[in-house]
């Protein structure tokens, strides 16, 4: 806690978009596992499903990184970066998770709706929280 707090108050805007990135990332990664884990009969635990997902988020996490560093100069292009990368790793996720789980195209979109939904509830909160 001490380390998040220093880093809420010390940088400001620039810190709290990293951070933002970097729950982001999280909540959807553990969303799309809690769902699938849920849905489907195929049941991953978590270290098997982020040794299969972790490294595909080495391009998002680089142009959140990226976000972050941009927002101390300009925070409208940072913030542009930001949902680009953010849209882009949902989109990218979505298909890569359909394929790990093995999902049939009747539950794709029950899939997905219940997945983005989790996803967009606990981003908000943590949107709310940090900004």
């Amino acid at each position: 806690m001490g380390v998040m707090s220093a880093l809420l108050s010390d940088f400001g805007m620039g810190s709290r978009a990293l951070l933002l990135g970097l729950f982001s990332t999280v909540i959807l990664l553990g969303s799309f596992w809690f769902t699938g884990n849920m849905l489907t009969k195929q049941k991953l635990d978590l270290k098997e499903f982020i040794a299969k997902i972790g490294s595909f988020q080495l391009p998002f996490g680089a142009a959140l990184i990226v976000s972050g560093l941009i927002s101390f100069m300009s925070l409208k292009l940072a913030f542009l970066i930001l949902i680009f990368a953010l849209m882009t790793g949902l989109a990218a996720n979505s298909a890569a998770i359909i394929e790990l789980y093995r999902i049939g195209s009747s539950q794709w979109i029950k899939f997905l709706g219940i997945a983005i939904g989790i996803y967009v509830l606990l981003f908000a909160i943590v949107q709310t929280v940090l900004l």
